[in-house]
């Protein structure tokens, strides 16, 4: 079998609600490694919300903070 990498961020993260969905898709392969982080080169607002944890970076460019991306 060969290895995938693939990406996933917000609810689809270990740790975060929908991580079963990746566990279930790889059945029980999947494994998270170190975080990699991102940083956005001009300020947006980055809001955290429902019941979910969705993020939601809002185009408003210039306002909030550099956001860093996990």
């Amino acid at each position: 079998m060969s290895k995938v990498l693939i990406f996933v961020y917000g609810t689809l993260k270990s740790a975060q609600p929908n991580f079963h969905l990746v566990e279930k898709e790889t059945r029980g392969l999947c494994k998270p490694f170190k975080p990699l982080k991102a940083y956005t080169v001009e300020k947006f607002p980055l809001v955290i919300a429902s019941r979910y944890n969705i993020p939601y970076m809002l185009y408003e460019k210039g306002k909030g903070h550099v956001s860093i991306l996990i």
